[in-house]
C-alpha cells in the first residue's frame, strides 16, 4: 500500500501521459526560493513540472531532471518532506538550507560578540527584542537577514554546488529563478543577499552572463491568508516589511541611475556588485490588471 500511495496523483505520483508532457529546452535551471511563500512557490513549482515535462527518460519508474535544481533557503522546515516518499517532494538533504537559530535569543544576549562582527555593522541587534526565532524570523526583517548572513559562507557554497550540479551534463545556457515573499521576516530580509551571493557565484564557475530572474510576492499576497489578516499584529509588519523591501529592491534595480552599488562584508567574502540584483523583475499581486481577485 506504500508502494501504492506513492503513485497517487495528489501524492506528487500518478501514470503520466508523456505524450501530453512539452519537451525541455535546452539550458539548466536553478530555482531557489526564500522564506515561507517562496517555499510555497517552489514546492508547487516542482509538482508542475513533474507533471507538465518530460523527464530524462520517459520510461524510467522514477522520472529524473537532471538539469533543473531546486534550492529552498528558510528558517523554518515544518513545509519540507520528512520522508513521505512522494516523488515531487522537496527533499530535505539536498534541496533545504535550514537557516534556523534555536539559540537566537541568547544570541542577541551577547552583545560584545554582536558588536565584535563586522559582518553584523548593519543589525541594530541592541533594539530588537526576540524570545524565538527557530520556526521563522519573527516577522523581523533584520532577524532573518542575519539568519542568512550568519550562515553566509555555507549558503554561498551550497548555491555554488547546486548551479554546479544542474550544468552537470546540460547543454545550452544557465537560468536562475529567485522566488520570495517580501513582506514577512526571512523572505524580505534575505532576498536581496541571496540576488548578490547568486551574482557572485555565477562569477565564479565562469557563467556570469546567466539570467537571473526575481519572482516577488507583494504584501497583498500574504493578506489574502486569512489568519493573517485577521492578526492586527501579522497584518501591521506585512505592510511595513513589504514597503521597506520595495523600497530596497527600488533603489537596487535603479543602481545605474543613482550611481551606487550593492556592498557587504560577509566576513568570509566582500561583494560589492553594480549590477541590478536580477535581470527580470516579477512583482506578483493577488489582484489582476483590472483589479480583480486572483483565486
Amino acid at each position: 500500500m506504500a508502494t501504492y500511495g506513492s503513485l497517487l496523483i495528489d501524492a506528487g505520483g500518478g501514470v503520466i501521459d508523456h505524450n501530453k508532457q512539452s519537451d525541455r529546452q535546452p539550458g539548466a535551471t536553478v530555482i531557489i526560493g526564500l522564506g515561507g511563500t517562496g517555499s510555497d512557490a517552489v514546492i508547487k513549482l516542482k509538482k508542475e513540472v513533474y507533471k507538465q515535462l518530460k523527464p530524462d527518460d520517459v520510461g524510467a519508474v522514477i522520472p529524473r531532471y537532471s538539469d533543473i535544481k531546486y534550492l529552498i533557503i528558510d528558517s523554518d522546515a515544518n513545509k519540507i518532506n520528512a520522508g513521505n516518499g512522494k516523488i515531487s517532494d522537496i527533499d530535505g538533504m539536498t534541496e533545504f538550507f535550514s537557516i534556523a537559530n534555536k539559540s537566537i535569543k541568547a544570541t542577541f544576549g551577547a552583545r560584545d560578540v554582536m558588536k565584535n562582527r563586522r559582518d553584523l555593522d548593519w543589525l541594530d541587534y541592541e533594539h530588537i527584542s526576540i524570545d524565538d526565532a527557530s520556526a521563522g524570523a519573527g516577522g523581523i526583517r533584520q532577524v532573518g537577514r542575519f539568519l542568512l548572513v550568519d550562515q553566509a559562507e555555507k549558503i554561498y557554497a551550497k548555491i555554488k554546488s547546486t548551479m554546479m550540479s544542474a550544468l552537470t551534463g546540460a547543454s545550452g545556457k544557465l537560468t536562475v529563478h529567485i522566488c520570495s515573499g517580501i513582506s514577512g521576516g526571512t523572505g524580505s530580509g534575505t532576498f536581496l543577499d541571496v540576488c548578490y551571493l547568486v551574482r557572485q557565484a555565477l562569477k565564479e564557475i565562469g557563467k556570469p552572463e546567466t539570467s537571473v530572474c526575481g519572482y516577488f510576492f507583494l504584501p497583498d499576497v500574504n493578506l489574502s491568508v486569512p489568519a493573517i489578516s485577521a492578526d492586527p499584529l501579522k497584518s501591521g509588519y506585512v505592510a511595513v516589511n513589504g514597503y521597506a523591501a520595495l523600497q530596497e529592491l527600488d533603489y537596487c534595480m535603479n543602481f545605474s541611475k543613482n550611481k551606487d552599488s550593492f556592498k557587504m562584508n560577509y566576513g568570509f567574502k566582500q561583494i560589492e556588485d553594480r549590477q541590478k540584483p536580477v535581470d527580470l523583475c516579477y512583482l506578483i499581486s493577488t489582484t489582476d490588471e483590472q483589479g480583480k481577485m486572483i483565486s
